[in-house]
């Protein structure tokens, strides 16, 4: 199995890589870079004072390389965008080299598992001390115990593995999470089926640090955990004085099994049981490591979760929005679903935005928020809550804090009894009697739209939210900052061109769009997408950045994928002749849609918005590019002038911010005053006759 890994230290000597070895789409993954890449590294540094590495078979169709020496060449070049190359190394070198990457994994993750209870590291443990470490630390052989003892021979070169691999991840629980990063590698259906993305997990373990109070033991459950992922991030996440004890149900399957090795890492106190237990719960459905289930299977395991869930403890599910929030066509998943709102244990809903898990980018998931049912609260008087966070894509593995702030606040209202709701102002959350929501027999995003009447409950929050957008108008635009405007008596225009003839000159370069798979391309921002550019955004059919995709999925997918650069052209034949620059670049063009890029050493000359403005104005039938004809601006004048423009495009944005915000003002004003809840005063304010009477 597990290679004898040798003596500890850095360079030749790294036991965390020594005996191990790299593909070249290894490295570039470990890099960040594309495969190309790697090839270049090959050839230009072939030779020299520090040459790229020499393959293990030089005649191999598939060159492996030892990966202590491309870790170290990677460190002392200063190559790829991967400051922790080595660490990740260690794990991925592994998996690769091991004939059963899913065995290397269970014995790493056991052997890290055993770690934080010695004092003594791995490496230095006779082989029959460790296997006693591990009848000492899991007598029931309910997560580790077996995976040692299976090692035989291979264990003390797997526990200087293990050892290495934690001192280079900082800790053990780190290295049992930089080994799940590379899960793809294991084959693992355990381990690689729906993941969940960071922000879920992150806002579960929010949801859950809000409505559990401080000054209670806090004990979290999962009925079913898979690996653990969803405990693992929640119980990370909460910040408590006293530790927090995980449950974890009764069973002997591998899954099982790992998700206690990675509580057992973190030193959490875990119990097991196989009844019910005093705990708030958090789960996903399906789980990570089951097959799909359809929408009545998926509220069907969501009834018997929380059909036992005690008095005071919430339930927070994650699952396909597709059962939990979207309109039903089974009439037996539409039963449980209005079973669960009758019941009044349902309370809060949001929508999240797709591409929230790994494998599935247009995906959308939801979050339900439960709680036990409030005494004497009628069928009538239920209530729950749906927000919509579908728009509100995340940055990074987290989701805006004041997003995050506002949702929570209306997720605890919605707790509460109906007299705490109705005193709370709801910013994302619409309030619904359950029976409404009920006899619409619709989404309950559809059903929440029709109660837009009831976002004012708090007339000092509608007071506050009024004031601010007032402030906001009152603020003083931005100064612009023009340049003087000169006549120029005899002055020289800059001439016209073909693009052929700019092409020939290297005064714009040409590059084609991307022929894009359907099922890549996703509705709306998610986190890690970029826009997709087309020929309906070119042409203004479709809104710039509404449809994307995953960029490191685009990168990998498509072997000559390229981004467009700030101030790239991308324009079309068909319908008609149309262009828009690129201002921000960091897009993707979808073919038929092809670019014009200005190099620049031409950028004094060819500024993109004239030639984008001149192709705009040319002819319907002139689908000719190489004939358009296009201006170019004078040497002296094309910096001022795209200097200027910019200031024009800043412009531009702060109107149309200024014009939403009088939308958003008007709106709130007449739902305000309508309402009841804010009232008016114009004494001071000017009033011009015709728009009195109606104007």
């Amino acid at each position: 199995m597990t290679p004898d890994l040798g003596e500890s230290g850095q360079g030749q000597s790294d036991p965390a890589l020594s005996g191990l070895t790299l593909t070249m789409p290894d490295i570039a993954e470990l890099a960040r870079v594309k495969r190309a890449v790697v090839s270049m590294w090959r050839k230009r540094y072939a030779n020299g004072a520090l040459p790229f590495p020499a393959p293990v078979d030089a005649e191999a169709k598939q060159p492996r390389f030892h990966a202590v020496e491309v870790a170290a060449w990677v460190e002392r070049r200063g190559q790829g965008n991967n400051p922790d190359f080595r660490a990740d190394a260690a794990v991925v070198a592994a998996l690769t080299d091991d004939g059963d990457p899913a065995r290397a994994f269970d014995a790493l993750t056991a052997l890290l598992a055993l770690a934080p209870y010695t004092s003594a590291p791995l490496a230095s443990i006779d082989p029959d001390e460790l296997v006693d470490l591990a009848d000492e630390v899991d007598p029931h052989d309910r997560f580790a115990y077996r995976e040692t003892v299976g090692l035989g021979s291979y264990l003390p070169g797997a526990a200087r593995h293990a050892g290495a691999v934690a001192s280079a991840a900082y800790n053990p629980a780190s290295a049992i999470e930089r080994l799940l990063g590379a899960r793809h590698r294991t084959g693992d259906p355990r381990l690689t089926g729906t993941v969940l993305r960071a922000p879920v997990l992150n806002l579960v373990a929010d949801v859950l640090a809000a409505l559990a109070p401080d000054d209670e033991e806090l004990v979290v459950t999962d009925p079913r955990p898979g690996c653990g992922d969803l405990l693992t991030a929640v119980l990370g996440r909460l910040e408590r004085v006293e530790p927090v004890l995980a449950h974890v149900p009764a069973g002997d399957g591998d899954a099982l099994r790992l998700a206690r090795r990675r509580l057992a890492a973190n030193s959490w106190p875990v119990e097991t049981s196989s009844g019910d237990v005093d705990a708030h719960l958090v789960t996903q459905v399906p789980a990570l490591d089951e097959p799909d289930l359809d929408p009545a299977d998926v509220l069907s395991r969501v009834d018997h979760a929380v059909l036992g869930l005690p008095i005071g403890r919430a339930a927070i599910v994650v699952g396909p929005a597709s059962a939990l929030v979207d309109e039903l066509r089974d009439p037996g998943a539409e039963k449980i679903r209005d079973d669960l709102m009758r019941s009044g244990r349902l309370r809060s809903v949001v929508l999240l935005p797709a591409g929230l898990v790994v494998s599935r980018p247009r995906q959308k998931m939801a979050v339900w928020v439960l709680g036990t049912v409030l005494p004497g609260a009628s069928f009538g008087k239920k209530h729950l809550v749906v927000a919509d966070l579908s728009e509100h894509a995340p940055d990074g593995d987290e989701f805006d804090g004041g997003v995050v702030h506002d949702l929570l606040t209306d997720l605890i209202a919605a707790q509460g009894t109906e007299r705490d709701a109705d005193a709370h102002h709801f910013r994302f959350a619409k309030f619904l009697d359950s029976g409404a929501v009920v006899a619409r027999r619709q989404s309950l995003l559809g059903a929440a739209k029709a109660t837009r009447d009831l976002v004012f409950r708090d007339p000092a929050g509608a007071e506050q939210h009024l004031h601010e957008l007032m402030a906001h108008l009152t603020d003083p635009v931005r100064p612009s900052e023009l340049p003087v405007v000169r006549g120029l008596s005899g002055g020289e225009p800059g001439g016209r061109y073909t693009i052929e003839g700019l092409v020939g000159h290297g005064f714009v370069h040409r590059r084609s769009g991307h022929r894009l798979h359907a099922v890549d391309v996703v509705q709306g921002a998610a986190e890690g997408t970029v826009p997709v550019i087309g020929a309906a955004e070119v042409v203004g059919a479709a809104p710039w950045g509404g449809r994307r995709i995953d960029r490191l999925g685009f990168l990998a997918r498509y072997s000559s994928g390229r981004l467009t650069e700030p101030g790239d052209i991308v324009y079309v034949t068909s319908p008609r002749p149309a262009a828009v620059v690129d201002v921000e670049g960091f897009c993707v063009v979808e073919t038929p849609a092809r670019i014009f890029r200005v190099p620049g050493r031409a950028r004094g000359r060819v500024v993109p918005e004239v030639l984008a403005a001149d192709i705009n104005a040319a002819s319907s039938d002139a689908r000719d590019p190489e004939a358009w004809t296009v201006r170019l601006v004078p040497l002296d004048q094309g910096a001022a002038l795209a200097t200027t423009l910019t200031v024009l495009r800043e412009e531009e944005r702060a109107l149309r911010d200024r014009l939403q915000t009088l939308t958003d003002l008007r709106g709130g004003l007449l739902d305000g005053v309508a309402s009841g809840v804010v009232g008016l005063s114009t004494e001071n304010v000017s009033v011009p006759r015709e728009d009195v009477r109606g104007r």
